[in-house]
């Protein structure tokens, strides 16, 4: 008599996928999870760590790190030399307006990177740098009327950058050099400062004509 083909239960076969489905899941969750506990730094940051949110107290050095997976995350704080420049104005103490461009470099104290973040944020050039150029510059001119700001030019220079660097260390941010172009007077002072200088030289030339014709007399 011929042979009926045997055939396997439905419930073992199902039981067979289930299993395939939950080992499939498994490791679909072990990779997540492992790769949501690395982070890695990247040279020249350093990681601020959050958790839930929250800033916590401690920063992440170049390299691999690992952290709680969902509950922690590391924003990466660059702490090499950066370059900020902007355009300042401000009036002497003769009320004479005054332009000037502060360029700085400066970076941010590696082991105070969480500060920063928490009490500015990302964006801390526009939050603290740039109001304290501003701020800066206007109550260091204001100390020189404006024939001191051409005189004493490189007094002025160094009291604007000592109030740049006093206010941004305070803050955690280490300013290397600041560069300060030179300062540039409105149209009539300039005009005003050129006559000036147009009749001193006249006055030189004069002075020296007479002095020849002496020593050409005697």
């Amino acid at each position: 008599m011929p042979r009926t083909p045997t055939t396997m239960p439905r419930a073992p076969r199902l039981q067979n996928k289930l299993k395939i489905l939950a080992a499939v899941v498994t490791i679909v969750v072990i990779v997540i999870v492992m790769f949501e506990s690395v982070v890695v730094v990247q040279a020249g940051h350093r990681g601020v760590v959050l958790y839930v949110g929250a800033v916590e107290n401690r920063v992440l050095g170049e390299g691999i790190h690992f952290i709680i997976p969902f509950a922690e995350q590391a924003i990466q704080m660059e702490v090499r030399t950066l370059k900020f420049q902007a355009l300042a104005s401000a009036a002497s103490d003769d009320l004479q307006e005054v332009q000037t461009t502060i360029a700085l470099n400066y970076h941010v104290s590696p082991s105070q990177a969480n500060i920063i973040y928490q009490h500015l944020g990302a964006n801390y050039p526009d939050r603290i740098i740039a109001p304290t150029i501003q701020e800066s510059v206007k109550a260091s001119v204001a100390k020189f009327n404006a024939e001191e700001l051409i005189t004493k030019r490189a007094i002025a220079k160094a009291v604007i950058a000592q109030a740049i660097s006093n206010t941004l260390t305070a803050r955690n941010i280490v300013v290397e050099a600041v560069f300060i172009t030179d300062f540039k007077f409105s149209q009539a002072f300039a005009s005003q400062v050129e006559s000036k200088v147009v009749a001193f030289q006249k006055y030189l030339t004069e002075q020296n004509n007479r002095q020849s014709k002496s020593l050409l007399n005697s």
